[in-house]
């Protein structure tokens, strides 16, 4: 890794050799850790918090580095039929694709497990249908406690979609919940029929905006 080194300035050696030092202990491969109070005057110099991640001074501030993890695309790829009206119903998911520090829970398929905590973004697509004109609810449930809903009316085909921002703890989990004014109302999965892919009933993507 290259770097820049402080040029000398005027007559006083003692002091471009402490910034010369300064500089290098910065720039060498193992991070110095970020500890309160430390000036972000000079922009682009990295640190590690104790707090576990990395951390970069911009506009005179120290911001948190995202590291990879905390994302995953998860599917329900059943159909999802509440049993009765009104009532809140967890969605089973069977499938996930490049799931990184979140699971699908392997004793309760309704629990997304959480490794990490941090600040997660979670964008639901439900697929919905009615024969006739009933309503369908949304939201997302996390260890045990439900976010804000959204709802819909639906008459005939239709998809149900909902994104928040949600603060997980080490060991969480996510649920999808939903509720329909009338049984009547389900969330179907379409099977492949050439050229159009498989359309699952419910798809989760999570990424993780903090840690």
């Amino acid at each position: 890794m290259s770097s820049q080194l402080p040029p000398p300035i005027g007559n006083d050696w003692k002091v471009w050799g402490k910034r010369l030092i300064d500089t290098m202990q910065l720039t060498q491969s193992q991070l110095k850790y970020f500890l309160t109070g430390d000036s972000a005057i000079n922009e682009g110099l990295i640190l590690w918090n104790s707090t576990g991640y990395p951390v970069i001074s911009k506009a005179n501030a120290y911001r948190q580095i995202l590291l990879e993890g905390g994302c995953g695309q998860f599917y329900a790829t059943q159909t999802q039929t509440a049993s009765n009206a009104n009532t809140a119903t967890a969605i089973t998911f069977n499938s996930a694709a490049a799931a990184d520090g979140l699971a699908i829970n392997g004793s309760d398929a309704t629990k997304i497990n959480v490794t990490e905590p941090g600040l997660l973004k979670v964008d639901i697509t439900a697929q919905a249908t009615s024969s006739s004109s009933y309503t369908g609810y949304l939201w997302i449930n996390v260890n045990g406690t439900d976010s804000f809903a959204v709802k819909k009316s639906v008459n005939g085909d239709d998809t149900i979609t909902h994104t928040a921002l949600v603060t997980v703890g080490a060991g969480h989990y996510l649920k999808v919940m939903y509720a329909v004014s009338n049984t009547g109302l389900t969330l179907p999965n379409t099977a492949a029929s050439s050229p159009i892919p498989a359309i699952p009933a419910v798809q989760v993507a999570i990424s993780r905006c903090k840690q």
